[in-house]
C-alpha cells in the first residue's frame, strides 16, 4: 500500500442511538466524509478494543439458575441460583447452602464431576432442568446415601466474544458458519474475536495492536462510508446481551492501487468463473449418473 490518507476511528458503545444497544449499534460519519476513488482500495485495521469480561455465566439471559427437588417421588422445591460468575467451588458452595440436611455435594478434581449425597432419611431425586450443564445431570437422577456421581461439570456459558461488522465489504472472503444452526458456510463479517475464557472475570479484555499484526486487518470493497454497524455476540451467534460498554480504535486507511492490482483481480475473476464452470459440469455429471442408475 502506497499513498493515500489515514484515518483514526475512536469508537465507543456508550454513543449510540436511544433505541440502539451496546451489542447491536451503529455509528454515523458526517457527510460521508470518507470517500474512495475507482483506482484506490481501503485497508481496514483493528488498532484497539478493551471490554470488561463482566458477564456472568448464570444469567437471566440463559435462565440456566434453576432446577427443581423431588422428595418420595414428589415435586418437593424448585431451587434457584443467584446470578453471577460461578466456578466449580463457588458453585458446589452456593448448592450446599441450598440442600442443607438434605443433600451434601463434594466436587472431584481429578475427574470434573460432583458427587451428591443424600444425609436425609427421604428419599430424593434432582431435576436438573435449565442447570444441566452446570450440575452435569442429564435428566432426573436419584441420590443416594452412598453417593451418586455427575457426569463431566461444564460452567461455561460460551467462550468466544466476536465483534462483527456486517456494513463492511471484504475483500478477500472469509466464510464461517457460525451464523448458520443448519451447517452451513457463508461469508463472514467478523472484525475481532477473542476467548472470554483466557481472562478473569471482572479484568479488562484488552486487545491492542502494538506489533503492526495483520491479524485483525482486512482490505474491503465499500467505496463511502456514512455508516458502520456492530454486533457483540458469541460462538453461539447469540447476543451479548449482558456485555458492558466498549471502546474500538479502527484505522481506516486509504491507498494508491497499481496497474498489477487490476491485472491481479482481473486474474483472480478469471480463476473465479473457470471453478464455477467445472461445478458446473460436476453437477450436470451427477445428475447423469444418477439418471442412469434410475434406468437401471
Amino acid at each position: 500500500m502506497s499513498g493515500g490518507k489515514v484515518y483514526n476511528i475512536f469508537i465507543s458503545s456508550a454513543n449510540r442511538e436511544i433505541n440502539d444497544t451496546n451489542y447491536d449499534f451503529s455509528i454515523f460519519f458526517d457527510n460521508d466524509e470518507i470517500n474512495v476513488n475507482l483506482n484506490e482500495g481501503v485497508n481496514v485495521n483493528v488498532v484497539s478494543f478493551s471490554m470488561l469480561n463482566s458477564m456472568y455465566n448464570v444469567n437471566q439471559h440463559k435462565k440456566n439458575n434453576t432446577f427443581q427437588l423431588f422428595k418420595d417421588g414428589e415435586f418437593y422445591s424448585t431451587i434457584t441460583i443467584p446470578y453471577g460468575n460461578y466456578n466449580v467451588y463457588t458453585f458446589m458452595e452456593q448448592l450446599n447452602t441450598s440442600f442443607a440436611g438434605l443433600i451434601t455435594v463434594a466436587y472431584n478434581l481429578a475427574t470434573n464431576t460432583y458427587t451428591f449425597t443424600k444425609t436425609a432419611v427421604e428419599d430424593y431425586s434432582i431435576a436438573p432442568m435449565s442447570c444441566s450443564k452446570l450440575l452435569g445431570l442429564t435428566a432426573m437422577t436419584p441420590i443416594l446415601s452412598t453417593g451418586t456421581t455427575s457426569g463431566y461439570v461444564n460452567m461455561v456459558d460460551y467462550q468466544q466474544v466476536i465483534l462483527r461488522c456486517p456494513t463492511l465489504v471484504y475483500e478477500s472472503c472469509s466464510m464461517d458458519n457460525i451464523q448458520d444452526k443448519d451447517n452451513f458456510i457463508a461469508v463472514s463479517d467478523f472484525l475481532y474475536w477473542v476467548n472470554k475464557q483466557d481472562v478473569e472475570p471482572f479484568r479488562m479484555i484488552s486487545y491492542k495492536n502494538e506489533d503492526c499484526s495483520t491479524v485483525y486487518s482486512y482490505n474491503v470493497i465499500n467505496k463511502s462510508f456514512s455508516t458502520l454497524n456492530f454486533k457483540l455476540v458469541n460462538e453461539y451467534y447469540e447476543p451479548i446481551y449482558d456485555a458492558p460498554e466498549f471502546l474500538l480504535q479502527l484505522q481506516i486507511t486509504i491507498f494508491k492501487k497499481d496497474a498489477d492490482y487490476f491485472k491481479e483481480s482481473a486474474l483472480q475473476g478469471l480463476k473465479l468463473l473457470n471453478d464455477i464452470y467445472f461445478i458446473l459440469l460436476n453437477i450436470v455429471s451427477f445428475f447423469g449418473f444418477f439418471q442412469r442408475k434410475l434406468k437401471k
